[in-house]
């Protein structure tokens, strides 16, 4: 197997990059692995590698990081038919936790050592690809104000559970026009998630029913909750039964269309940023082949 290594040397790294590159190499060693390891210089890079290694002819390419690095990765092996793999680094992991593939670096490495081919869908968003979840609403709001923090500030699960409580009570959602079919609704939901794996990662399913290859994206539409039904019906993320409560609308669909009065943030396997007020949104199916654990 000829395959390159994508790593980024500061995606949730708790051991020195140099010491990773070691843990490959006793790993994977042997006859039949050959393999390159590069690292990542900065934002976007690794689109571009993936891109390379294509073009070189290696026929998997796996990306060491979180699910940013795993989305540029992706990104530049859509119709290739060059393998995927990852090794997971980060902390929500959405694609790799669906795909079953071990969240310890020496367990996903000896996932790649039993690993097979498999096609999944690719989602779709104004051009714009994802692989686990996208959407819009109070995550994604909530998602920029906590990068717009800067890197120097304290990180991780309590800053943004402290952002959230704080700007639960501050949040005005938007008024949104949602083609479903043939028909357009008007909603104003605390967010929107378009998911084409289960969950966000972390373990939290927002789209319990989801399959990566089934040639459809769930679409959920979460309406307004208060702060103490959301403390309540909120842990259902964790059980996978949060389509049961009653203020989730879902909806399995191959496209959609989402209208807002002014460009805003959404985001796309974990990463926020502001869009323009349309959005389409798509899917294709079978897209991209990934090296994983057998199903």
């Amino acid at each position: 197997m000829r395959a390159k290594f994508v790593l980024n040397p500061v995606a949730g790294m708790r051991r020195a990059p140099e010491k990773v590159v070691s843990l490959l190499r006793r790993e994977l060693r042997g006859p039949l692995w050959d393999f390159d390891i590069i690292l990542t210089e900065q934002r976007g890079h690794g689109y571009y590698l993936a891109q390379d290694a294509v073009k070189q002819g290696y026929e998997l390419v796996v990306a060491i990081g979180g699910d940013g690095t795993v989305k540029e990765v992706a990104s530049g092996l859509v119709h290739t038919g060059v393998a995927l793999g990852i090794i997971p680094t980060g902390s929500g992991n959405g694609l790799a936790r669906d795909l079953r593939i071990p969240l310890n670096l020496k367990g996903a490495c000896r996932a790649l050592l039993r690993g097979s081919r498999r096609e999944v869908d690719t989602g779709v968003i104004n051009g714009k690809y994802f692989f686990s979840t996208a959407g819009l609403g109070f995550d994604a709001h909530i998602g920029l104000l906590y990068n717009q923090r800067g890197k120097r500030r304290r990180r991780g699960v309590l800053p943004y559970f402290y952002i959230g409580v704080k700007e639960y009570f501050l949040y005005q959602p938007e008024l949104l026009q949602v083609r479903i079919d043939r028909d357009n609704i008007r909603v104003s939901p605390l967010l929107i998630t378009i998911a084409n794996c289960r969950q966000y990662g972390g373990g939290a399913q927002i789209a319990p029913r989801a399959k990566i290859d089934d040639g459809l994206l769930d679409l959920c539409i979460l309406r307004n909750l208060s702060l103490l039904q959301a403390l309540i019906k909120l842990p259902k993320l964790f059980t996978g039964k949060i389509d049961s409560i009653p203020q989730m609308d879902y909806y399995q669909i191959a496209q959609t269309e989402i209208i807002r009065e002014k460009p805003g943030p959404i985001h796309m396997d974990g990463d926020p940023f502001i869009e323009a007020p349309q959005l389409k949104v798509s899917i294709l199916p079978r897209s991209l082949v990934v090296w994983a654990p057998s199903e």
